[in-house]
């Protein structure tokens, strides 16, 4: 084999060693960046100007029979800002309309009211039991979502009255995230946490 093609590999070795280095010590700093400087270009409403509903009722028994579907969460000590940027963040894996948990799907939440983020299974069934069973089976989704991205970052779950978990939930609006936040951070709840996610 001549001296300059041996060189010549030898340089391409090295050049390839190089450039997977470099890609290995990119991708790796993805995931050392701090949270918080990710996450600058999220908008955080002022707290003043965030209204959160009465919670009241969370120790009566009916209220806290249904606790697993109406819900807020609490952390002791979490600050509003914390607590916002923690909900962005968990909003951001609610599954799509219509598809449950059955999918590992991504369908990114623009932070919009009422805007369809996909296609129901029942869809154009005209079956209202079927409209009611996804309608049930998308509520189920969302909720176990929250509760297995929140609780392990160490929020608890408080019962409240339906009428109540509306108000705050505003249909998983933008809104809805601030009232959370607010509520994560106010305060001991008048209530006993309900049990974890299993």
């Amino acid at each position: 084999m001549p001296v300059e093609l041996a060189l010549d590999e030898t340089r391409g070795w090295s050049m390839g060693v190089r450039l997977s280095c470099l890609c290995v010590l990119f991708s790796g700093s993805i995931f050392l960046i701090d949270p918080a400087i990710a996450q600058q270009d999220v908008a955080i409403p002022d707290p003043e100007t965030v209204e959160v509903p009465i919670l009241v009722g969370g120790r009566d028994p009916k209220v806290v029979q249904s606790g697993w579907k109406n819900f807020y969460f609490y952390k002791p000590g979490v600050i509003y800002k914390e607590a916002y940027l923690d909900l962005f963040e968990c909003y951001k894996f609610l599954p799509a309309y219509g598809y449950g948990n059955m999918l590992p799907l991504f369908v990114h939440w623009n932070g919009r009211q009422g805007v369809d983020r996909g296609q129901s299974a029942f869809a154009g069934s005209d079956s209202l039991i079927g409209g009611l069973v996804s309608k049930s089976l998308d509520r189920r989704a969302r909720l176990s979502r929250m509760r297995r991205c929140m609780e392990p970052r160490g929020y608890k779950r408080y019962p409240v009255a339906e009428a109540t978990w509306e108000k705050i939930i505003d249909g998983y609006s933008l809104k809805s995230i601030a009232i959370q936040a607010k509520i994560a951070a106010m305060g001991a709840p008048d209530a006993e946490p309900l049990p974890e996610s299993k």
